[in-house]
């Protein structure tokens, strides 16, 4: 035996045994990271490209041009359909004559994504099964089984035989849905204060006028619910034609603090044939149902998990009782009053999807 080790013997064996103890107490638990808001602040330095004209002015159509090389315009629309995923590929863009450089620029959407590319490639939540507990989720899609052609409104951008993917060229002639993100690229970038920039298309009921999203969003604010500003734009794609197209706000962090007293809660994403059943404590269980939006890296499931269990497992006087130390529920009961009255079904109402906790 040395003498090291003669020295410091009882050290180790103190140590084999808290090792023994915690496997033994805490091997079969889940660790979930819970943290004090506000723990850890990042701030972004960058430059913030203002204008005379207001990005969300309504009254005008604005002009948005965007500069991509026709290789990383490609590679984006080949990433998305072999795939799913939607990468960032660098831009510049020009909104009302001023441009921003190194901008990062990325597809969009679910369902007016795939009616302007021609058919499911994969993306997130089109793949759906029943869940753990038998409940509906959403279809899988199935390019054999389509309705007839001629029962279905035609689409700008049609089909071509047997259903072959139209070709996609960087002169814009595709009309396809678009995020801009003004710092991807460059920390802290932003363009009137903004990070994202949604650009939105006519999504999958051929509405070229594009009321949907505008009027309904106009219809919440009228009820004193937030909603997300919009406006019309013209947007060319390098130097292709002009095509009309409408722009929103991002719902991201930013829009919390606009809207929200307590901005500092962690922001949820449903997707597409979610549900808010409770599946058990494993976050894994909820990742095709909900994707985090804000305090990704401080943050997890623990606070929808825990809202799920309480709406899965309460008795009704607790359920009527405690309900509203959840949920704000007359703006929950508006909300959906909303959505029924406008028939949105691209929502809570419908297919789960696209609404926000």
């Amino acid at each position: 035996m040395s003498l090291e080790f003669r020295r410091h013997w009882k050290l180790l064996v103190l140590l084999a045994l808290v090792l023994a103890v915690l496997t033994l107490g805490l091997g079969r638990h889940r660790i979930i990271a819970y943290t004090v808001p506000g723990s850890l602040q990042v701030v972004e330095q960058g430059t913030n490209y203002d204008n005379d004209v207001a990005l969300f002015d309504d009254s005008v159509v604005h002009s948005i041009q965007i500069l991509i090389s026709d290789t990383d315009y490609e590679q984006m629309i080949t990433t998305y359909q072999q795939t799913g995923e939607k990468q960032y590929s660098h831009a510049n863009v020009v909104i009302d004559g001023v441009r921003v450089n190194n901008v990062g620029l990325r597809l969009k959407g679910n369902a007016s994504l795939r009616t302007a590319l021609g058919g499911g490639f994969g993306g997130r939540g089109f793949d759906r099964q029943a869940g753990p507990g038998g409940e509906r989720r959403w279809p899988q899609f199935d390019p054999d089984n389509m309705p007839d052609p001629a029962d279905r409104p035609q689409r700008p951008q049609a089909l071509g035989a047997a259903g072959d993917i139209p070709t996609v060229q960087g002169d814009g002639s595709a009309k396809l849905p678009l995020m801009i993100k003004f710092n991807e690229f460059v920390p802290g970038q932003t363009y009137q204060g903004y990070k994202n920039l949604a650009i939105r298309t006519y999504g999958i009921a051929s509405d070229a006028a594009m009321l949907h999203e505008p009027v309904t969003n106009s219809v919440f604010r009228l009820v004193g619910l937030p909603a997300p500003r919009t406006a019309y734009v013209g947007l060319r794609l390098n130097d292709g034609a002009e095509q009309l197209y409408s722009i929103s706000e991002v719902i991201n962090d930013g829009y919390l603090e606009q809207h929200f007293a307590n901005p500092d809660g962690v922001l949820y994403k449903a997707e597409v044939g979610s549900t808010l059943s409770y599946e058990g404590e494993d976050p894994s269980l909820y990742a095709t149902d909900f994707t985090q939006q804000t305090r990704v890296n401080d943050a997890d499931m623990a606070p929808l998990i825990a809202f799920m269990r309480f709406l899965s497992e309460s008795d009704d006087e607790t359920f009527e009782s405690e309900l509203p130390a959840w949920l704000d529920v007359d703006a929950f009961a508006t909300y959906l009053a909303i959505n029924n009255l406008l028939v949105n079904t691209d929502s809570i109402i419908g297919t789960n999807n696209n609404y926000y906790l």
